[in-house]
Formats: structure tokens, C-alpha cells, sequence
């Protein structure tokens, strides 16, 4: 499929599966409430209107992110930037990692943002960009994260500054306590989940971090397998 062009006035739901690699993609529906992108990539070409009156969106990037621009991705957010329930998985923290490491965050808020849930390994170089996630949703009231895939001990920030200076992923976090301060006063529910056979760092090191800043926490839930008890604190 070298080039996709939907325009729909009445269009609601709208979802991609493995349908394209780098292709021209226009859209146009003002009143979509269902968007499902996955396995797709999305290149320069694409035209994505803003979508008003989101309610859900599913974004699912390639295992692969090469040729991925980040402005493609920007982009993409900008157009999702009204929803009120986003779930997003894995290799797009790659590239949100590079957005926020180089400009600092994204261009836009996600201002109806309610519900927000994560897919991924947790490595190092994910975190950046979950964090640039954090910043622009502010009204986060819950948020759930799913790790499902096994991280390496030895993973990398892939970022000179911190590899270098040997940041542990606790430092990281406790460094982004003020920038994150709006979506932390705002959150309320917590569910961290941990798939396989994890001892995994990173479980802790969240939830610590959102424990002691989140003002306004009420209920954090954590499911691990039985043989993952270290506790938290």
C-alpha cells in the first residue's frame, strides 16, 4: 500500500493493523472516537488531522523504530492530543526518550487525558520517554503500567550523560519530582503488573517514586509472580 486518504465526516472508529510501512497517510475524520494504530510505521508524508472528541486510542509501534522520524511522531500526538483513554506500547518510548532528551517534552498536552496505560520492558532507554509521557498528561487520574518483557541487567540509557554518570533509575526519577509535579498531584489509581520471570529493579524504583510524590494517591495495586516478593520499602 503505497499511500492511504480517508476523509469521513461520520467516521468513528478507525484502526490499522500491519497495513503499511512508509507511506503517504492523510486523514480527516472530526468526529473518530476509536483509533487503533498497530504495527504501522508512520513517515514524514503523513497528514493526520486533529481528532476533537477522542475517546480512545491504542497506538502500537513496529518492533523496529528505524526510519521512524520523531516530528512523525509529534505529529501523531498532536493529532491524538483530545483523548480521554490512551494505551501505548513499547518502542514508541524509544523515540519519546530522543523527544525528551532533546527538546524536553512534547509540543502538547494531553488536557482530557483520564486513563492512561503503558506496555512495555521497562528498560533504561524507555524510561526518558514514559517520563515525557508523564509531563504531558496532566489530569492523569489512572494509570496503569504492564511490563512484559524481560530486561537486562546491564540495559543503557543510551544517553552519554547518564550512562556515563552511572544514573540509577532511582536518581532519574527523584530528578524528575518538580517537572512532574501536575500529573503526580493529579493521579489517583496505580496498577503495575510484571509478566515472566522478572527480579526487576524498575517495579520498585516506580513505584517508590510515585508513592512518595503522589500527593493524591489513593490506591496503588501491584501484581507480580509469586517468586517476585523484595519488598517495596
Amino acid at each position: 500500500m503505497n499511500s492511504v486518504d480517508i476523509s469521513g465526516m461520520r467516521l468513528e472508529t478507525l484502526k490499522f493493523t500491519q497495513c503499511f510501512g512508509e507511506c503517504c497517510v492523510n486523514i480527516f475524520a472530526p468526529n473518530l472516537q476509536t483509533f487503533y494504530w498497530a504495527s504501522n510505521n508512520i513517515s514524514g508524508k503523513c497528514l493526520i488531522q486533529s481528532f476533537p472528541i477522542l475517546r480512545k486510542a491504542d497506538i502500537y509501534y513496529p518492533f523496529t523504530v528505524e526510519g521512524i522520524k520523531i516530528h512523525s511522531t509529534v505529529n501523531l500526538f498532536s493529532a491524538i492530543s483530545q483523548v480521554q483513554n490512551l494505551r501505548l506500547s513499547f518502542e514508541i518510548f524509544e523515540i519519546l526518550s530522543e523527544r525528551y532528551f532533546e527538546f524536553g517534552g512534547l509540543p502538547c498536552s494531553f488536557i482530557n487525558l483520564k486513563s492512561l496505560q503503558i506496555d512495555t520492558s521497562w528498560s533504561k532507554s524507555h524510561i526518558p520517554g514514559i517520563a515525557c509521557l508523564f509531563k504531558s498528561s496532566v489530569v492523569v487520574h489512572t494509570l496503569g503500567i504492564e511490563i512484559k518483557s524481560y530486561c537486562w541487567p546491564g540495559n543503557k540509557w543510551n544517553n552519554n550523560l547518564l550512562d556515563n554518570g552511572h544514573c540509577t533509575e532511582e536518581q532519574f526519577w527523584d530528578a524528575q519530582a518538580q517537572t512532574l509535579s501536575p500529573f503526580l498531584c493529579h493521579l489517583k489509581v496505580v496498577k503495575i503488573r510484571v509478566f515472566q520471570n522478572m527480579g526487576h529493579e524498575g517495579v520498585i524504583s516506580i513505584a517508590r517514586f510515585l508513592l512518595e510524590h503522589g500527593k493524591n494517591l489513593q490506591e496503588m495495586i501491584i501484581t507480580t509472580p509469586r517468586y517476585y516478593t523484595k519488598p517495596l520499602m
